[in-house]
Parts: C-alpha cells; sequence; structure tokens
C-alpha cells in the first residue's frame, strides 16, 4: 500500500522547520517589532493626551476664573456709573429746580407790580367810569 518513506518525511520536516525559521526571521520578528513600537506609541499617546487633558482644565479653569473677574469688573463699573449718573442728575435736577424757583419769584414779583399798577390806573379811572355809569343810569 502506501509506504511511507523515512527520507521524504524528514526532508519534508526540515524544509517545514526551515520555512518557519526564515518566515521567523523575515515576517514574524519584525512584524512583532512593529506591533511592539506601534503598541508604546499608543501607550505614549494616552499619557500625552491624559497630561493634555488636564492642561486643557487647567486653562478653562483659568479662563472661567478671568471671565469671573471680567464679570465682576464689569458689574462694578456699571454700579459706580450709575451712582455717577443719579448723582450728576440730582445736581442737574437741583439746579433747575432753583432756576425754576428764581423764575417763579421774579414772576410772582412783576405779577405784584402789575396788579399795584392796574389797581392804581383803575383807581385814577374809578371817577370817570363812575360818571358813566351815573349818566347811563339816569338814562335808563
Amino acid at each position: 500500500m502506501l509506504d511511507i518513506s523515512q527520507f521524504l518525511l524528514l526532508t519534508v520536516g526540515s524544509v517545514f522547520l526551515l520555512l518557519l525559521f526564515t518566515l521567523h526571521i523575515i515576517l514574524f520578528r519584525p512584524l512583532l517589532n512593529h506591533i511592539d513600537e506601534r503598541e508604546n506609541q499608543l501607550k505614549e499617546d494616552l499619557l500625552n493626551a491624559n497630561s493634555s487633558t488636564s492642561d486643557i482644565d487647567s486653562i478653562m479653569q483659568e479662563a472661567n476664573d478671568i471671565v469671573a473677574k471680567a464679570k465682576n469688573e464689569a458689574r462694578l463699573i456699571l454700579e459706580d456709573t450709575y451712582k455717577n449718573v443719579e448723582i450728576e442728575s440730582i445736581s442737574r435736577i437741583d439746579s433747575v429746580k432753583k432756576d425754576i424757583d428764581i423764575k417763579y419769584r421774579s414772576f410772582l414779583n412783576d405779577l405784584s407790580k402789575e396788579k399795584k399798577l392796574l389797581k392804581e390806573s383803575l383807581l385814577v379811572e374809578l371817577p370817570k367810569f363812575k360818571d358813566m355809569l351815573n349818566s347811563k343810569l339816569k338814562r335808563i
């Protein structure tokens, strides 16, 4: 039947082992080295990413602090401006009130002078009115 040749079996076995050894040197060793290098590079990148994340967190915290400080300063500036405007408005209102008060007093003085002049003129004209009234009454 089928005879298994020892020589052929040893030759095929040695060729197979030689092929494995050659593939190991030519293919598997560089491939494994490349896989190890890639794994190490990924670990380094992961560490860098973690440190970058912590850097980003600290920068974001610093930015938030700056924004909060700016908002606080803006609020203080607004409050100060409102106070200044309020003080300026009150002083303007007071000056306008004084001006109006002076004009009002002047008007009252002028009015009393005119009243006095009108009264004097009516008193001067009163006899004429009496005469006219008497003459009209006599006609009736």
